[in-house]
């Protein structure tokens, strides 16, 4: 779905995951519904809300072809389970740097080819706070993680 979404916004910044939302102290599962769906967000209305996101992957991975083009040495070699199936990728290391100023310094990834675009894993997605405010999303990094 992210991939759909990204085509149609070149330069965007897509992030495709499970999420969940949290107001308050209530964690906010799917709806489900539409009429749950408009409930939630009437009462999420001038609130803030959180979102924990989850894209499946533990690990950070990148298209094998932009490993070599960036010349990350390879480190050895992984088989990783992806939504496509079981894929062999190499391990590589690189400095990781988004948008807004986070980082990340010698990050461990799993180079895989047919990847068309990076999939932030966990290990990159748990450094950060996500919260949507006024109309506003903000991405912090989570206290004490660098």
């Amino acid at each position: 779905k992210a991939e759909a979404v990204a085509a149609g916004r070149p330069g965007a910044v897509v992030i495709g995951s499970d999420q969940v939302a949290v107001r308050g102290s209530e964690a906010l599962g799917k709806p489900g519904r539409f009429a749950r769906c408009v409930e939630q967000l009437v009462q999420s209305s001038g609130r803030e809300v959180e979102f924990l996101v989850d894209t499946g992957a533990a690990g950070t991975a990148i298209p094998q072809a932009l490993a070599r083009e960036l010349g990350l040495k390879v480190q050895g070699r992984v088989q990783s389970r992806t939504a496509n199936g079981v894929a062999m990728g190499d391990v590589v290391v690189g400095d990781l740097a988004l948008q807004g100023g986070v980082s990340a310094s010698r990050l461990r990834m799993v180079a895989l080819p047919g990847l068309s675009s990076p999939l932030l894993g966990m290990d990159v997605l748990g450094r950060l706070r996500l919260q949507q405010d006024d109309g506003t999303l903000r991405i912090d990094l989570t206290p004490g993680a660098q």
